[in-house]
């Protein structure tokens, strides 16, 4: 399969076999062999393929369905002319027409791009048609490509009350990639105090989307209002366009906006502009904006006492998390997928949390880090990438907000190293910063904050499930973020073997260890580190439980230099150097491995580890 000069005997014969429905592996094998010469050639095989799609189905509705948005990723308008008569041959059958067309509309996601014929006709055909799938593809087609009429009735069906307020989003969607004085003048309304939430939060995305100073008065407007999640919208898009940014800030300065609560993402974005003028107006309307600091580890130990005094209130604590967290992660049903679920990641103990919400940046999870993508339009946008094809870049940003940009409209992707989540949150009033933190430690849905977890979440150890978790629920699963912090220099390498690996704040007279247990028997736990050696003392500690012992082996490049027994006779910490001047200058790879001695209890309890 697969000649560039059409299709074969054997592959017409092959895509009108039955398949059956369970079978997934001849569908994707079909459309692979298809998809590199559909691109290249397209015209002999959309003809082939509306010859047999009639009686093929429902797999050619798949494949009409793919056909359709690769001819829009191919960026090349005439593909959309043989797309557009494609779709007029096999209008005869609603169901294979609507899946087409959805492809079409599905493709117009990387970027608008019209068809070069005038298709006035075919969409005023299908735009008539019986079919509500056939209908709305439709309508949405006509929009994107232009036709007046069309975005008329949008724009009336978007000012329709009475519609579900889902339908009017949706149109909404459509109507932000149309930028015309007609959809400006369609939204305007939308912007106005009285709105619902969700539809004046699509409603700000979408003026954002579109451009044009008109819509700084009443992104202003909003950004003054009560409503929390309207007012952190409209500040996200006053900050994307540099115009509207100054307009702002002079909001800020005038009393017209609060600067109180401003959001910590946007502030971050204005303090690393490459606007200067920007840059210095924040600092004079905002404040100073700490985004790094050599006194982290002194605000961490600061703020651990905050935590440690008084009661928190953790009704004010969710309210905190809801209003500056749950903008970008999920936790007990709620919030966004821009950040990591919070319910198995960085909050086994109050060490781990601190760590992570005060210095986000020391350990950033792949796929976490912050790009920011400035267009060809003068936008500013950030996120993390989702999608990053030949045709557009998807950013997922705070609030869940996901914005697609066209390839050809990018003037720059840069990748800031740095995590999505900014710092700043350490700068929260002391009593706000302790309700939020335990609010995420031991929120109610996981049981009541006796005094007992509040002393094991302190220390560091696991909490036991309380009696109103469902059997069989490891509600706290293993938290590989702060096992990392535990010595981010190391990467460790441990299997989840009875809720270890785990940092311990405490093991016979010795502070912040961390346990964990071989795989197997023939296959250890360890700590791994590549670096070029410049102090030629390496030092650690380790303990054996009171039940069993095990063997650490210290291994540099493969090979063993050092092998101590680890049992539980005293002393319990057994102190272990190991000499590394032969390497001295040299780059190497170092592994502390914890191996099992007759699989009896073989869990390793590190004490530290250092180089002098």
């Amino acid at each position: 399969m697969g000649r560039s000069n059409g299709p074969t005997i054997l592959e017409t014969k092959l895509l009108t076999a039955q398949v059956h429905p369970d079978d997934k592996v001849l569908p994707l094998a079909i459309w692979m062999a298809i998809e590199p010469v559909l691109a290249d050639t397209a015209k002999p095989w959309l003809d082939w393929l509306a010859g047999i799609a009639t009686t093929t189905q429902p797999l050619s509705r798949v494949l009409s369905h793919k056909a359709m948005r690769r001819l829009c990723d191919t960026r090349k308008a005439e593909n959309l002319d043989l797309a557009v008569e494609f779709c007029d041959k096999i209008a005869e059958h609603d169901i294979l027409l609507a899946h087409a067309l959805d492809g079409l509309v599905k493709g117009q996601e990387g970027g608008v791009m019209k068809p070069l014929k005038d298709v006035s006709a075919s969409l005023a055909k299908w735009r008539a048609s019986a079919n509500a799938d056939v209908l709305k593809h439709a309508q949405t087609l006509a929009v994107l490509w232009g036709d007046e009429t069309a975005v008329k009735e949008m724009i009336v069906a978007l000012h329709d009350a009475s519609k579900p307020e889902k339908d009017r989003i949706a149109v909404l969607q459509s109507l932000r990639k149309v930028k015309t004085d007609a959809v400006k003048e369609g939204l305007k309304p939308l912007l106005a105090p009285g709105t619902s939430t969700t539809l004046g939060v699509a409603a700000i995305r979408a003026a954002a989307d579109l451009g044009g100073d008109e819509f700084i008065a009443p992104l202003i407007t909003q950004a003054a209002s009560k409503d929390f999640n309207l007012r952190i919208a409209a500040l996200e898009a006053l900050s994307s366009r540099a115009t509207w940014t100054k307009a702002m800030l002079d909001a800020i300065a005038a009393e017209k906006v609060s600067a109180s609560g401003f959001p910590a993402p946007v502030r971050r974005a204005l303090a690393t502009s490459k606007d200067k003028a920007i840059r210095d107006h924040a600092f004079k309307v905002l404040g100073a904006w700490q985004d790094s600091s050599e006194d982290v580890k002194s605000l961490i130990a600061q703020k651990k006492q905050v935590c440690l005094t008084g009661e928190p209130d953790l009704a004010n604590g969710k309210l905190m998390f809801t209003a500056t967290c749950m903008v970008c992660h999920e936790f007990h049903g709620g919030g966004q997928k821009v950040g990591p679920d919070l319910i198995g990641s960085g909050r086994s103990n109050l060490d781990a949390l601190l760590a992570n919400v005060i210095d986000p940046n020391q350990i950033i999870g792949n796929g976490y880090e912050n790009f920011t993508v400035s267009t060809k339009d003068g936008r500013t946008l950030a996120g993390r990438v989702v999608e990053d094809t030949p045709g557009h870049v998807k950013l997922l940003g705070a609030g869940g907000a996901a914005q697609v940009v066209p390839r050809d409209q990018i003037a720059s992707l840069t990748n800031t190293k740095q995590s999505l989540m900014p710092m700043g949150f350490g700068n929260l009033p002391d009593a706000a910063f302790r309700d939020m933190m335990w609010y995420i430690l031991a929120p109610p849905e996981e049981g009541p904050l006796t005094p007992e977890k509040k002393k094991l979440l302190i220390q560091g150890v696991e909490v036991p499930e309380t009696a109103s978790k469902p059997k069989g629920t490891n509600w706290r699963a293993i938290d590989w973020e702060s096992v990392s912090l535990w010595n981010p220099d190391w990467k460790v390498s441990a299997p989840d073997f009875e809720r270890t690996p785990v940092k311990l704040a405490e093991y016979h007279g010795k502070t912040n260890v961390l346990l964990m247990h071989p795989f197997e028997k023939t296959k250890p736990a360890s700590f791994e580190r590549q670096m070029k050696v410049e102090k030629t003392k390496l030092k650690f500690s380790v303990a054996a439980d009171d039940r069993g012992d095990w063997i650490v082996k210290a291994v540099v490049n493969g090979q063993v230099v050092k092998e101590v027994a680890v049992d539980h006779e005293k002393p319990r910490w057994k102190t272990v150097e190991v000499d590394l001047a032969k390497w001295k200058g040299q780059e190497v790879t170092v592994r502390l491995e914890a191996h099992a001695s007759g699989w009896n209890m073989e869990f390793a309890y590190w004490g530290g580890i250092a180089l002098q």
